[in-house]
């Protein structure tokens, strides 16, 4: 009992800083919402055009989850053109 109410003091005072985070501890629930770029046939169709791709060609598109910071790849998607 000593030991366990011991730990709970520490954790308590650890937790009690004076240090604001830039971070908020929590869980947060939403909705998934599918949005895709109404260009992209036509940038698929303006690569072909100019000779990049052929038909039967593979290419893949990568994204990072937030746009505007790199170094988070998240998203890879693999298309085969025609």
């Amino acid at each position: 009992m000593r030991m366990t109410a011991l730990a709970l003091s520490v954790g308590m005072l650890c937790a009690c800083t004076g240090e604001k985070s830039p971070t908020y501890q929590g869980y947060v629930e939403g909705e998934y919402v599918h949005v895709a770029s109404p260009v992209g046939g036509r940038l698929e169709r303006l690569l072909v055009q100019r000779g990049v791709l052929k038909p039967g060609d593979t290419y893949a598109i990568t994204c990072g989850e937030p746009m505007g910071y790199p170094g988070g790849t998240n998203m890879l998607k693999v298309c085969r053109v025609g």
